[in-house]
């Protein structure tokens, strides 16, 4: 089997290195997006590959919830599709494997023919959860480059306007889905998502953080069939924040003890020392193999 690792990368590009020395095997190759915001030494990680191929992809900005998340994972998968592969794999630039290279082409294998994706469905659910909004009402300030406090007040004002004037953008109502944006995708997931491409830009452009949308109401509505236990990723969301923690050697057993074969986040300006841990787990496992 081939894999695609479509990586999201924006900066802490040393945890990148290690991805690539991890990952590095004539089964794998990668597709990388880097934030243009960004900077970038290619012929490095170049140099790192022995066994794989890379390919960056063409760069642009990215705002966090914005359309240009979307892009850029379009970018990507459009980019590896034109190959073709058994699995198309989207990890951010900060995650880590936590298994070895050999554990995690052998799992694929053995469950072939599943997407790796978590995914909740209904029009009630997104309602309820008031998740609706993401795509209901424009979000027309979330690709702007603009003070934080200029966008904050900016969006509060526009998002406050149309729930006064009952703006609804999809009258014709989807089984939208929901889940976490990382995933790992068959061919036929991709080839589904490739056919969207211009239905994708029309209903989610002006939209916010339906990165974590859009995939999981075509998979759904394609009746693809989902791995029972989600995306395999390892991730912990703070309660009251948006985003996931971030990993310290206090998790290193938790995390190199659990079912999943990725976890999200790590920083090497906050804990360098886990991240080093499981390098050196994992390529000494990669080694022996």
């Amino acid at each position: 089997m081939r894999h695609a690792y479509c990586i999201e990368a924006h900066n802490d590009f040393s945890i990148l290195e290690k991805i690539f020395r991890l990952l590095d095997d004539e089964k794998n190759d990668f597709y990388i997006h880097v934030d243009k915001k960004s900077k970038i030494d290619k012929r490095y990680f170049e140099n790192i590959l022995k066994k794989s191929t890379v390919k960056w992809v063409k760069r642009h900005v990215v705002s966090w919830g914005g359309y240009s998340q979307i892009r850029a994972e379009l970018k990507m998968f459009a980019n590896a599709y034109e190959v073709g592969y058994d699995y198309y794999h989207l990890i951010s630039g900060v995650d880590m494997p936590i298994k070895s290279l050999e554990f995690i082409n052998d799992f694929f294998e053995r469950n072939k023919g599943f997407e790796f994706i978590t995914c909740d469905v209904g029009c009630d659910y997104m309602k309820n959860s008031g998740l609706d909004e993401r795509f209901k009402y424009y979000w027309f300030w979330r690709d702007v480059r603009l003070p934080s406090l200029i966008k904050g007040i900016l969006e509060t004002k526009t998002y406050q306007l149309q729930k006064k004037l009952r703006v609804d953008r999809y009258r014709e109502k989807y089984e939208y889905g929901y889940g976490a944006n990382w995933c790992s995708l068959t061919h036929k997931a991709i080839q589904k998502i490739m056919e969207q491409k211009k239905w994708i830009r029309e209903t989610y452009r002006f939209t916010s953080c339906c990165d974590e949308i859009y995939k999981q109401t075509i998979l759904h509505k394609a009746g693809l069939p989902l791995y029972p236990k989600g995306d395999l990723r390892f991730i912990i969301f703070e309660p009251g924040k948006n985003g996931p923690i971030t990993y310290s050697m206090a998790d290193y057993n938790m995390l190199m003890e659990s079912d999943k074969l990725w976890a999200r986040k790590f920083s090497t300006q906050i804990d360098k020392q886990v991240i080093e841990k499981i390098y050196e787990t994992l390529i000494g496992e990669n080694d022996a193999g």
